[in-house]
């Protein structure tokens, strides 16, 4: 069976107009661009700090936006029935999760691009092609997983924020491991024992 743009399309307009009508994801949606906002406005511009806010903020764009937004999208679909309505229809499940997940992996894009943006930091497309959007999709994979499998928002809860924050904190690891590791190449560069090296 053919997947239909049509079908696909108007599962996206329907979820656009569900998810700003719900209580629970626009609050999610304003998250990651409030801290961008206070970050830029408010917080002191400290060298060292900048790069762990930029990665900080991207990170919370796409673990709130992709990996919270769709689980809960689909757990109020479930609660109010219908998702199994949706299923009656001639649509097949896979243009249900396409269409489901488009809106919201679009969304998590704009978030960090708007982020980005009002950080004023100049943006990688290179870095964009290879880690954002990845990471996007990974995160959308993970949450409609979790939302279908959950019956209500508080599993989703339960179940994602300990995921979530730990995606976080092994990424915030990564990035200090990363710096230190430039620290010490960088000295052992600029050492007398790296020049010895190759006398």
């Amino acid at each position: 069976m053919s997947l239909s743009m049509k079908r696909i399309f108007a599962i996206v307009r329907k979820d656009r107009k569900d998810s700003m009508k719900s209580a629970n994801i626009v609050p999610v949606l304003l998250i990651p661009v409030g801290m961008a906002l206070m970050f830029a406005y408010v917080m002191p511009r400290d060298l060292d700090m900048m790069f762990e806010m930029y990665v900080g903020v991207i990170l919370l764009n796409l673990l709130f936006i992709s990996g919270v937004v769709p689980a809960n999208s689909l757990a109020e679909e479930k609660e109010k029935g219908t998702l199994r309505m949706l299923l009656y229809t001639p649509t097949s499940i896979a243009e249900l999760l396409i269409g489901k997940n488009i809106h919201y992996f679009c969304l998590s894009l704009i978030g960090v691009l708007l982020s980005l943006l009002i950080l004023q930091v100049p943006i990688s497309w290179g870095y964009f092609l290879v880690a954002v959007i990845p990471v996007a999709f990974f995160c959308i994979v993970l949450s409609s997983t979790v939302g279908l499998l959950a019956n209500n928002n508080g599993q989703i809860m339960i179940t994602l924020f300990p995921i979530i924050m730990g995606m976080y904190f092994i990424s915030s690891m990564a990035d200090l491991y990363n710096v230190a590791s430039f620290i010490q190449l960088n000295a052992f560069y600029r050492s007398r024992s790296f020049t010895m090296l190759f006398m």
